[in-house]
């Protein structure tokens, strides 16, 4: 996307496109019953927030609001009121439309930080989210399904009896077919426990996420955002670098698209955590399942060493087909002759293997599923950076781009690419905030990024470096045989 930039049109970084912002009452306007109340805010909005997320069921966002014209009491607000606006970056076709003509308006449902500025102007905040949203807490699904899982949650969002949405939504087809009950519970929650339960039917993977782009909704895995099919790793939509912004070309004119691509500001917020993958079974885990009909467990054991090079991954081979060296856990001999990916007592998961559920259809594989999906979607949280960019809405949730992260080593002429190798890389974008601020007319996006492997692989050792380098310290004491002891130096030093 960023390669449709035409510097003709969009003539600094940073520049947006926005619509009149329409406040949409519930009540008819003057001359015109069946016609809603609607009022032109734009001048009254200090911010515009908008957020998407991988982990989030729907699109987001706030305004802030300076209001000299108590608004609130006027209509008054309710929270039943609709918002619709476009706002979009110049030259690109992809763009936030909430208006009711083209898009899907958004829906208000809270107001917060109501202060005074002065006796006749108040300050707040308007918050608001898609209409799935507010539609999913007024139903419960009850329902016993027998498809395909992508077809389920097609369902649930499409269907007269559901949500009802007229979106766009992009499915990843799923294996299998399966039968669930739904019990009372509501539309993303079902979803919820159709994502955990589903299998890819063209990766090697496990769980799928549910999110809401400008584009609509997604249901799809981790591994497609990362390929396209199973040899090939889908192309980053961009590379960002921390440069210099405002640099001019040779004729003086300035360059857009590179000052695009700059890092403003970035915060690794986590580079790995050992003891949360250990704790969470990233690395190692035991699974058991119990058929309750045929009164029999069994035993599956998880080893991330050699289920890495099953999975796309953030990182790839320089052909674009999957790795089996990037992983973010170096091979290293803990103790003799085990890998820390060996220790698979320190997580355990114990989960229903029961086979006849319903006569007519097999039971959902646990026992590929529970350990793979967990894995999968914890190892992305050791590796988290957060970027400041100019606002583009061309780029969403989903997407891969490609950072150049600093590596802070002493400047040397022969070391051509000061960039870190391991920070450095491709990264899945997983969450966008775009920030308006309407008082610098600048467009901005605070993204934050997650990889699960590295860009150079790790060293291997396949020595035993780590056993007995302890010193040998044994002791076993009591409390009173320490106080005695102390006691006794006391009384010797008393008589120096």
């Amino acid at each position: 996307m960023y390669n449709q930039i035409d510097p003709s049109v969009f003539r600094r970084a940073g520049e947006y496109t926005l619509s009149s912002i329409l406040l949409v009452s519930y009540q008819s306007s003057v001359g015109g019953v069946s016609q809603p109340l609607k009022i032109d805010i734009s001048k009254l909005v200090g911010d515009l927030n908008i957020y998407e997320s991988i982990f989030d069921k729907t699109i987001s966002g706030s305004l802030s609001i300076v209001d000299g014209q108590n608004l609130l009491g006027f209509l008054p607000l309710t929270g039943y009121e609709r918002l619709e606006f476009k706002l979009r970056t110049p030259s690109i076709n992809r763009e936030f439309d909430f208006t009711e003509e083209t898009g899907h308006p958004v829906f208000i449902y809270k107001v917060s930080n109501r202060t005074q500025l002065n006796p006749r102007t108040q300050a707040y905040i308007l918050h608001f989210v898609s209409k799935e949203a507010i539609v999913n807490e007024q139903m419960r699904l009850y329902h016993a399904p027998k498809k395909q899982i992508s077809d389920m949650v097609a369902e649930i969002i499409r269907g007269n009896n559901y949500l009802n949405s007229s979106k766009n939504i992009i499915v990843e087809e799923t294996d299998g077919i399966y039968k669930y009950v739904y019990t009372s519970d509501k539309p993303f929650e079902s979803i919820d426990m159709l994502s955990r339960d589903a299998r890819s039917k063209r990766f090697y993977n496990a769980g799928m996420l549910f999110y809401e782009t400008a584009t609509g909704f997604n249901f799809r895995s981790l591994e497609s955002m990362l390929a396209m099919d199973i040899d090939t790793a889908r192309p980053s939509v961009a590379r960002f670098s921390s440069q210099v912004a405002n640099v001019r070309d040779d004729k003086g004119s300035k360059d857009i698209a590179r000052d695009m691509s700059i890092i403003r500001e970035f915060k690794i917020l986590s580079q790995f955590d050992t003891l949360k993958n250990l704790r969470n079974g990233v690395y190692s885990s035991q699974l058991f399942t119990y058929d309750s009909f045929y009164k029999v467990f069994k035993k599956f054991d998880f080893n991330y060493n050699t289920e890495f090079e099953n999975s796309h991954h953030t990182e790839n081979a320089p052909d674009g087909s999957r790795t089996s060296d990037r992983s973010i856990l170096p091979i290293i001999q803990f103790t003799p002759n085990k890998k820390i990916s060996d220790f698979h007592d320190g997580t355990f998961y114990l989960v229903t293997g029961t086979e006849n559920i319903h006569n007519d259809t097999s039971r959902t594989p646990y026992e590929f599923i529970t350990q793979r999906r967990l894995s999968q979607r914890l190892a992305f949280e050791s590796f988290q950076i957060e970027l400041e960019l100019f606002g583009f809405t061309g780029l969403s949730v989903g997407d891969v781009v490609t950072l150049d992260i600093p590596s802070y080593v002493p400047y040397d002429p022969a070391y051509m690419r000061d960039t870190d190798p391991i920070a450095s890389g491709r990264y899945l974008v997983t969450s966008i905030r775009h920030v308006v601020n309407f008082v610098k007319q600048t467009h901005l996006m605070f993204a934050q990024c997650l990889k699960d492997s590295v860009n150079r692989p790790y060293p291997q050792q396949f020595f035993d470096t780590f056993t007995n380098k302890e010193i040998e310290q044994r002791g076993l004491f009591t409390v009173k045989e320490v106080d005695d002891a102390t006691s006794r130096i006391i009384k010797n030093d008393l008589f120096i």
